[in-house]
């Protein structure tokens, strides 16, 4: 599972042209087959289009003001359902297994690797936000370092003397199995499921296709302050 600055009326119209591209790449799309105004649903669980219009735009803001170049909304749009269905179904597998990861569990985690990082958890958070291919928005950043944790409990409780290679076979195997049980849907506009490499794909481009969730970390900093 993981970049830059600029003047303030400059970065205000780079945010707003920004998020309208993300209203168009929502909007220019054809039929879906969850309900209307539905990005994903993973059994009970929904994922709505706004939410994912506000996760990309929280990031593409956060970009605009750490000066990183802007990247394609639609692939923006993408990780985020990716990661949603990811954490639906890695919690499902979890609760199966009896894994168990809490809040303080999550907070301990942040603290150190944004420690590791030689940051605050404040500028960790923001930064993360703009790491290409990943896009974690601070709001989201406790749910996805939980299912990270998660996943590597479910991975060492699967094949517990397996090598690395052999336990992320295994937890593959059971978010895998979780999406056929479970009833994993897409809206077209963001892609398709793909059972077998557990992520949300672009038939069209599977070089757009987001990496699979890893440890959050941050490959460059940029040297904005972190957003109030």
């Amino acid at each position: 599972m993981t970049n830059h600055q600029h003047a303030t009326s400059t970065r205000a119209r780079s945010v707003a042209g920004v998020a309208l591209l993300v209203v168009v790449a929502l909007a220019g799309c054809g039929s879906v087959d969850t309900g209307a105004g539905e990005a994903a649903q993973v059994g009970s669980q929904r994922l709505t289009t706004e939410t994912v219009l506000a996760q990309t735009t929280d990031v593409v803001g956060l970009a605009a003001a750490a000066g990183v170049p802007a990247a394609n909304p639609s692939d923006i749009n993408r990780a985020q359902v990716s990661a949603f269905v990811e954490q639906q179904l890695t919690a499902i597998v979890a609760d199966e297994l009896n894994v168990a990861v809490t809040n303080s569990d999550v907070d301990r985690f942040l603290a150190k690797v944004a420690e590791q990082n030689g940051v605050t958890r404040a500028v960790f958070e923001n930064q993360v936000a703009v790491q290409p291919g990943s896009w974690v928005t601070p709001s989201n950043l406790p749910t996805f370092a939980r299912t990270f944790l998660q996943q590597q409990a479910i991975a060492q409780k699967l094949a517990p003397t397996g090598t690395t290679a052999q336990r992320n076979a295994a937890l593959d195997s059971a978010i895998s199995k979780a999406s056929v049980t479970n009833s994993v849907t897409v809206s077209p506009r963001y892609g398709t499921w793909d059972a077998a490499s557990a992520r949300v794909i672009d038939p069209a481009n599977d070089l757009s296709a987001p990496p699979r969730l890893t440890s959050p970390t941050i490959t460059s900093q940029p040297t904005a302050p972190p957003q109030g």
